[in-house]
């Protein structure tokens, strides 16, 4: 697959997110479904009849930077600027740490424009998924919890030394009081933000809190 898909996608390099008539560039996006769904050989005969209808990036304007890109949203003359900006994102951070940073930005412009952006951003994950190989690793938590769910007895309670962080936008957020009916809750923290993938969200934050449990526990 990863060969397959990495000669698609040189192949379409440097092309526009849009077709002349102003339809949306579907190229990556169809050529990873299709190696997906086993066609690799059409790949390549597909890839290079549909790039002829498509333009060149954008050329840039203004850089998009961290304090400015709210000035970018909504312009389609600013697309090359965010291209730039986020091969320089990428090349700074784990793509993990990227999307999670900013999906929860510009959702609501994905959102405005019929989900495309959000089709095309899941293909993209499924793939560097798959040509990592770690697919598997990335669902086996919720594998085991649906195969081999962990359950207490009533009464049952873990004496080891345990910390909660709680995070604002996490998916549950159970009270301090049902945690410490099971668990030695020696230290419960209510962060001031961050969510379900606190660790690429706020890692600073996460991090600290260890270390003050882990002091806490030292003495």
């Amino acid at each position: 697959m990863k060969s397959v898909l990495d000669d698609a996608l040189e192949r379409l390099r440097h092309t526009g997110p849009e077709e002349a008539d102003g339809a949306p560039n579907h190229g990556p996006m169809a050529a990873e479904a299709l190696v997906a769904l086993g066609y690799d050989d059409a790949v390549p005969q597909w890839v290079d009849s549909y790039r002829r209808q498509l333009g060149p990036m954008p050329e840039t304007i203004l850089p998009v930077t961290t304090q400015t890109w709210r000035d970018a949203l909504g312009s389609r003359r600013r697309v090359g600027d965010w291209g730039v900006f986020f091969r320089l994102q990428l090349s700074a951070a784990p793509w993990q740490a990227v999307l999670t940073a900013w999906l929860p930005r510009l959702i609501p412009g994905p959102m405005a424009h019929g989900t495309h952006g959000l089709i095309r951003t899941a293909h993209a994950v499924r793939a560097l998924y798959w040509v990592t190989q770690s697919i598997n690793a990335s669902t086996r938590l919720y594998y085991e919890t649906q195969r081999h769910p962990w359950t207490m007895q009533q009464g049952e309670r873990v004496a080891v030394p345990t910390a909660m962080a709680v995070f604002p936008r996490e998916i549950s957020r159970p009270p301090r009081e049902w945690g410490e009916r099971s668990f030695n809750v020696q230290r419960w923290t209510e962060m001031p933000r961050g969510g379900h993938f606190a660790a690429l969200e706020e890692p600073a934050l996460l991090v600290e809190d260890i270390r003050a449990f882990f002091r806490l526990l030292r003495g």
